[in-house]
């Protein structure tokens, strides 16, 4: 992935509203980035669980949130 095209992921990851409980957006919108990566993906209790084969016997876990603060007491438009 280029530069450009990670600057460009990150601004929609960070303008998609996420608060705990209101992943669905975002999941749907990573889901449908990694599958364009040909990464394998799955479902459960609602996290998105992503594979990426090497063929090798290392593995590499990554674990973050999807969900985000509110924001609403900021004076700027967090999701901006």
């Amino acid at each position: 992935m280029k530069e450009q095209e990670v600057k460009s992921l990150l601004k929609d990851l960070i303008s998609i509203k996420s608060v705990s409980g209101e992943e669905e957006e975002i999941k749907d919108y990573l889901k449908q980035e990694l599958q364009e990566m040909d990464v394998k993906i799955y479902e459960a209790s609602g996290n998105l669980i992503a594979k990426l084969e090497n063929g090798g016997d290392t593995a590499l876990h990554f674990n973050a949130h999807m969900d985000t603060v509110s924001g609403e007491e900021w004076e700027n438009d967090p999701l901006k």
